[in-house]
Order: structure tokens, then C-alpha cells, then sequence
């Protein structure tokens, strides 16, 4: 009699999860619009952002804060411990291009 009230329980909390994921991921997109009327689509699990025009979807970049920017020296020791740059070539010219 134990047995078989645990396993029902099991299944119900299962089914009950299943449906909470299927739930979050039905509703993961939400259309907002502003006061001067432009729709914007924000995709709430990953905050990604689309300005919506007719029927075409503009990404929206978000702005880093300049208090987050590096300068070339910090991003270039950054690269080195990250290991993207190769040990044999000078890549700082590369880390320089890319900033």
C-alpha cells in the first residue's frame, strides 16, 4: 500500500515539474511597448531584447557602462591569462585592433 502511494506521488511531482518547465518556456517571451508606442519582444530567460518594426525583429544592443571598459594594457594581461594569445607571435597588435 506504501509502495504504491510513493510511486503515484512520484509521478505527480514528475508531471508537476514537467509541467512547470513547459510552462516557463511557453511563456519565456513577453512583447512590451513604451510611451511613444515602439514594441520591443524581451526574452525573459536570457534579458535579449528585439525592437519589433512590421515584421521584422531589430536586436538591440545593450551599452556597456564605461566603468566596465577595459584599457589596452588591463584587456591585453587578460588575454595572456585567458590564453588566446599565442606565446609564440606578438598579438598585442590584435587585442589593439580589437579594441
Amino acid at each position: 500500500m506504501h509502495k504504491s502511494i510513493t510511486i503515484i506521488v512520484a509521478i505527480l511531482v514528475a508531471g508537476g515539474l514537467v509541467a512547470y518547465y513547459l510552462h516557463l518556456e511557453h511563456n519565456r517571451y513577453e512583447i512590451k511597448t513604451t510611451s511613444k508606442g515602439i514594441a520591443y519582444e524581451v526574452d525573459k530567460k536570457t534579458g535579449n531584447s528585439w525592437m519589433l518594426r512590421g515584421k521584422m525583429k531589430v536586436a538591440q544592443e545593450i551599452p556597456i557602462p564605461p566603468e566596465q571598459l577595459l584599457d589596452e594594457e588591463k584587456a591585453i594581461e587578460l588575454a595572456k591569462r585567458a590564453k588566446t594569445l599565442n606565446d609564440y607571435t606578438n598579438n598585442e597588435f590584435m587585442v589593439k585592433k580589437w579594441m
